[in-house]
């Protein structure tokens, strides 16, 4: 970012350093006709260009390198000031951009302020990768220095040493699930193809690496009839027993499709909903789903109905928050308390019964998947 002020009659540039502090730049040109405006306005934008250049590794602009030709050629003192303050290189390389390596902090940075089109729950999705990448990597890492082999190292780091849930057992599963890791790849070479794109790199070092998602069946767990009733006994008010119910019954993703149930969803002479999906709703035909209002999920719909407030316009009131976890809310209920999570206790095959699991929630009706934990259903 460069920006053209006056001081006593004459045009300087101020411009932001990679350091975050601020430089300037005399153009030693006088602030006293519109023509001497126009030279300086075009000096600025060039400047801005050069720094760009500089700071994140693209090329100039045909106008900037006329610009610098014409500076480089007429106006010695402007030139000398360039190579001054970094911007472009000496008398043995005249004219050429003087160039800081483009550091992987400083790309993701900008890719991250340039995407505000991504939500807030990608984001924070996208956010976890970043700093996967940052530590294993290290923030100064340049970005072109970043090889093949680095991204399979990354890939081992991730799977061995990448920690996810802090509470957590300590034993031989440091790493991240398959599953987890595979997001994390996927997001991690899409960082890295927004670099070749732009022509910051040549390639991208995770092309090859597989990243496709994978489900890992062993973490599958069937929540019976009878876990659902002691589970829905225990539940604080009515808006859990339908989280609950909502997701258990009717298959709804939690917690972004039951934030966005509105009452005015639900069809009852019909006996249906609508359910909206901000997870798909980018895909054709994926912004909604009609869900039917089975007999198991109806009167927790209709108790929660009756019961909303004036001007109420959604079923969930109290947790409107998508980040919040609902989780540590559900774990004082007594039924979820570990060691009596659903009136059972979930292992996986071959694990000691001694090790504790907590259910998660899938998309599919009673179907959730054994996590480890200190207790408690985690709603995703």
């Amino acid at each position: 970012m460069a920006e053209l002020y006056t001081r006593s009659d004459w045009y300087y540039v101020r411009y932001v350093k990679p350091d975050k502090t601020r430089g300037k730049i005399a153009l030693r040109i006088r602030a006293e006709s519109r023509n001497k405006k126009r030279d300086a306005i075009v000096a600025t934008t060039a400047i801005e260009d050069l720094v760009s250049a500089r700071d994140l590794g693209h090329t100039l602009n045909e106008k900037t390198r006329v610009w610098l030709d014409d500076v480089r050629q007429g106006n010695v003192k402007l030139h000398e000031r360039l190579v001054k303050h970094g911007m472009v290189a000496g008398p043995k390389g005249a004219g050429k951009v003087a160039t800081v390596p483009l550091t992987l902090k400083t790309h993701l940075a900008d890719y991250f302020g340039r995407r505000k089109d991504a939500k807030p729950g990608t984001r924070i999705n996208w956010g976890h990768t970043r700093r996967n990448l940052e530590a294993f990597f290290g923030e100064d890492k340049p970005l072109a220095d970043v090889t093949i082999g680095d991204a399979k190292d990354f890939v081992r780091y991730l799977k061995t040493e990448a920690r996810e849930n802090a509470y957590a057992d300590a034993d031989d599963e440091d790493g991240l699930s398959q599953a987890t890791v595979h997001k994390r790849l996927t997001n991690a070479k899409q960082f890295f193809q927004d670099a070749v794109d732009r022509g910051l790199i040549d390639a991208n070092p995770f092309a090859r690496i597989k990243s496709s998602a994978g489900t890992n069946r062993d973490r599958d767990f069937f929540i019976t009839r009878e876990m659902t009733d002691k589970i829905l006994e225990e539940c604080p008010d009515d808006e859990w027993r339908l989280l609950f119910a909502l997701s258990r019954f009717g298959g709804l993703r939690c917690p972004s499709e039951h934030l966005a149930l509105r009452l005015d969803a639900v069809d009852w002479e019909k006996n249906r909903m609508r359910v909206d999906s901000p997870k798909t709703e980018h895909h054709d035909g994926g912004a909604f789903r009609i869900v039917p209002l089975f007999p198991e999920l109806r009167p927790h719909v209709e108790r929660v109905f009756n019961n909303a407030q004036d001007g109420a316009t959604h079923f969930i009131t109290r947790y409107r928050d998508p980040r919040q976890n609902l989780r540590t809310q559900l774990s004082p209920v007594p039924a979820m308390k570990p060691g009596r999570s659903c009136g059972t206790t979930c292992e996986r095959p071959g694990r000691p019964s001694s090790r504790k699991f907590s259910p998660r929630m899938s998309s599919v009706p009673g179907l959730v998947t054994a996590r480890k934990s200190r207790g408690g259903i985690t709603c995703r």
